[in-house]
């Protein structure tokens, strides 16, 4: 569809499942952290199963809108918060809360290891598109629930330091999303008023978030290889289905490499 919302003065992104394709890292992070915490004192835990299972589990996510499931702990919480449920589960099947914690930690440094290996690839269009909107002038920014130390390396390796001056992490020890503290926070970092930025996000927290923050519109990224959109998408102001439509729409050029 055609974008309907004016270029702003900044674009706060989301990252994970918005500039990055939530699959290969999550898949593999998952994967390995569900490996290691079987294979801990712990043992296997039903309740952590995702993704592609459609069962809700706290790591869930459906293949079918490739994104997190809205509620499961991928989608609406910062690293910290995960760690704290899984740490709550861990207690409530029996182990040690000391154990727990420890159980816990150890298999999040396996997962960040698995997934840090794996080559950062953005969303065909996005690179082109953060350099098209800053040359225009636009400032742009990355506000995610993941560590931000993380969030700063995935943008380094998309080659776009320069041009993504701002970058708000999970472990500011601000809440949340949907909480706008994180996205009213990289405002102040550009120096500029949330009226005047869109914010873009794969999930329905995104947008509560830009909501609540007041910016100036909210969109929800949907990647073409999703079979089905969201059922919560409408509350965006917009979809967007490729980066290059909104390269065309804010900027009037296509055809850039990304």
């Amino acid at each position: 569809m055609p974008i309907s919302i004016d270029r702003p003065e900044a674009v706060l992104f989301d990252k994970d499942g918005t500039i990055l394709p939530f699959a290969p890292f999550w898949t593999t992070w998952t994967a390995t952290f569900r490996t290691a915490l079987a294979a801990s004192d712990a043992g296997a835990t039903g309740e952590l199963d995702g993704p592609t299972r459609g069962n809700g589990g706290l790591l869930d996510w459906p293949a079918n809108t490739r994104t997190a499931s809205h509620g499961a702990s991928l989608d609406v919480a910062t690293m910290a918060t995960l760690q704290e449920r899984v740490v709550a589960l861990l207690v409530a099947e029996g182990s040690a809360p000391d154990d727990a914690l420890r159980i816990t930690l150890d298999a999040m440094v396996h997962a960040d290891v698995a997934a840090g290996a794996l080559p950062v690839t953005a969303h065909e269009g996005f690179t082109a598109l953060v350099r098209a909107l800053v040359r225009d002038g636009s400032q742009t920014a990355v506000v995610t629930g993941d560590d931000e130390e993380r969030a700063i390396r995935h943008v380094a390796a998309l080659g776009l330091g320069a041009e993504i001056r701002v970058v708000v992490g999970g472990d500011r020890g601000l809440p949340g999303k949907p909480d706008p503290s994180t996205l009213l926070a990289a405002c102040a970092g550009l120096g500029t008023a949330p009226e005047v930025c869109v914010y873009i996000g794969d999930s329905l927290v995104d947008v509560r978030a830009a909501r609540a923050a007041g910016f100036g519109a909210a969109l929800v990224y949907v990647p073409l290889d999703a079979v089905e959109l969201p059922a919560w998408s409408h509350e965006a102001d917009d979809i967007v289905r490729c980066f290059r439509e909104l390269e065309e729409a804010w900027c009037g050029h296509t055809g850039r490499s990304a």
